[in-house]
């Protein structure tokens, strides 16, 4: 032992070298502490034991939390597609009479217009995602959807363009 530890170590010895001594001239007093000091090892490991309990129930909620947010997530992107439809077509009600009379100025159009074309370039990229699965067996109609989600993204834009070169007016 180093002459630095030795130092810090002999006044802990003398410290319960008395404390021996005191306690081993009264044995009703030693059983007591003793008992005392038992149940602060039980405590101790009680303590330890529900730590870990916590711990094996947060991870079982956490792991159960996270099965059930894949559900949900599962079940979100299933139901997108329909509700991303159902939504444009609501839209396009709502504007159907403004485009027939040529009113591309109009802010619900323009929005309407807006959201088509991120909507039609959100599918291109997706079907490129696609494209790069070798796997798919139907690549003519992965190549036709893609192509025909171009042409209107690109018609699109020219409708846009040609209205505000027309000014507003048809």
């Amino acid at each position: 032992m180093r002459k630095g530890n030795a130092f810090h170590f002999i006044p802990e010895l003398i410290g319960d070298y008395v404390h021996v001594m005191e306690i081993s001239r009264d044995p009703n007093r030693l059983y007591i502490e003793t008992a005392v000091n038992t149940l602060h090892m039980a405590a101790s490991v009680f303590e330890a034991f529900e730590e870990h309990s916590i711990t094996q129930r947060k991870r079982e909620a956490a792991w159960a939390l996270q099965e059930e947010y894949e559900k949900l997530k599962e079940e979100r992107y299933e139901h997108y597609t329909e509700e991303m439809l159902r939504k444009i077509d609501l839209d396009y009600e709502k504007v159907k009479d403004r485009i027939s009379k040529g009113q591309f100025r109009s802010k619900e159009v323009r929005k309407f217009i807006k959201c088509l074309q991120d909507e039609l370039f959100k599918a291109v990229d997706i079907f490129n995602k696609i494209k790069m699965d070798s796997d798919y067996p139907d690549w003519a109609k992965v190549e036709e959807v893609m192509r025909r989600a171009w042409h209107d993204y690109n018609k699109l834009l020219t409708i846009y363009i040609e209205e505000d070169e027309d000014n507003g007016e048809a």
